[in-house]
């Protein structure tokens, strides 16, 4: 749980809902915070050593600053997704320190042999 010593400040960016959707992705560096719902569908994250899948009725936080590489379970994935930055005094940070679901597990990624 956060507590703010200071104000803080929500500016939402983007609010939709997407349709098709790229099946692989692969981001350094997420530009703002997000939260997602899915209608159709999911799709895998990995970040780090963790993975989280997120399927039709999950809800999904995505935190600014956030290095991930995600892919769709199916063709038909759909989502409505919120865009939106935090900040306190003059600085955007995230609002939650890794990828959070608030309906699914994050399980560590499990390595195959080569």
């Amino acid at each position: 749980m956060y507590y703010f010593a200071n104000k803080i400040n929500i500016e939402l960016h983007n609010v939709f809902l997407k349709k098709s959707v790229t099946p692989c992705f692969s981001n350094n560096f997420r530009p703002v915070n997000s939260l997602i719902y899915y209608r159709v569908g999911g799709q895998c994250f990995e970040f780090g050593e963790n993975r989280v899948v997120a399927k039709a009725g999950d809800v999904l936080i995505m935190p600014y600053g956030l290095k991930y590489k995600n892919r769709i379970l199916s063709k038909d994935t759909e989502y409505y997704q919120i865009d939106f930055s935090v900040y306190s005094d003059g600085v955007p940070f995230a609002i939650v320190d890794s990828l959070q679901s608030l309906q699914t597990q994050t399980t560590k990624k499990k390595h195959k042999p080569q």
